[in-house]
């Protein structure tokens, strides 16, 4: 049957009313192993919206999530959100476009959990102007920051295996 009941409330944020179905395997308020248990997922830009949305997804269906992020307030915040529904997550803080974080990001996957399974990369900027006019500085801040942050994460290492 279906049931309402009041969810906790986290940092803060007022407790939600919301409808779940009894005795389906996600109603409990935790996380199950599902289709990525025995994974590990790093997610890059990973403190709010899209990307927090995508590490509550990742733990959710069972994977071992890394979250990477400038801000390591936002990153501990959705840490929390994962732990308390039984996930596992580790943060670090960082920048993909600063030369090397995107290498420790690895780093700390693999020592911490072994393996890298799973890159979402979220890296990006946007900005507002009036109209549709943008000047180049503006716009190949967004190119950088939404191509290239990225590239050092899917690029081998030298003395890498490559895979």
């Amino acid at each position: 049957g279906v049931r309402l009941f009041r969810s906790a409330a986290v940092h803060g944020a007022p407790p939600k009313l919301k409808w779940v179905i009894a005795d389906h395997p996600r109603s409990a308020g935790g996380f199950n192993q599902m289709r990525l248990a025995n994974k590990v997922a790093l997610i890059v830009g990973a403190g709010e919206r899209m990307s927090r949305a995508a590490a509550l997804l990742f733990a959710r269906e069972g994977a071992k999530v890394v979250l990477a992020a400038r801000r390591q307030e936002v990153n501990e915040a959705t840490r929390t959100l994962i732990e308390v529904r039984r996930g596992q997550a580790t943060t670090v803080q960082g920048d993909a476009t600063v030369d090397g974080d995107a290498e420790r990001f690895i780093k700390i996957a693999v020592d911490t959990y072994g393996k890298l399974d799973i890159l979402y990369n979220n890296v990006g900027g946007s900005f507002r102007l009036p109209g549709f006019e943008v000047d180049e500085a503006a716009w190949l801040t967004g190119v950088v920051l939404t191509v290239d942050g990225g590239v050092d994460l899917v690029y081998p290492a030298p003395g890498s295996s490559g895979r």
